[in-house]
């Protein structure tokens, strides 16, 4: 059962400000939410094979094949930028 005070907690943590009735209507549904998950653990799944999709997945895959050994210099060369012999991309903080 999540209370207000919990509520109250997870909005702070995640710098949210929520109104009393924000709050409260929050409690509500999740709540609600939890329940609904009690319900399902409640749901007898025995025998029943665990999938990841209910489509069936036919992935069509080749084999990798190289076509062409290429040289270093002719890989750089579609780089638009090179330094050392590496690609050089803009810093990525």
């Amino acid at each position: 059962m999540i209370d207000k005070e919990t509520v109250k907690k997870v909005a702070d943590l995640a710098r949210l400000q929520l109104s009393d009735s924000e709050v409260e209507s929050t409690a509500d549904q999740f709540n609600k939410i939890l329940n609904y998950f009690k319900e399902l653990q409640e749901v007898n799944t025995e025998g029943v094979t665990p999938m990841v999709t209910p489509h069936d997945l036919n992935t069509a895959l080749r084999v990798d094949e190289v076509k062409k050994d290429l040289t270093v210099d002719e890989l750089l060369s579609n780089a638009p930028d090179v330094k050392n012999s590496l690609f050089k991309v803009p810093p990525v903080v």
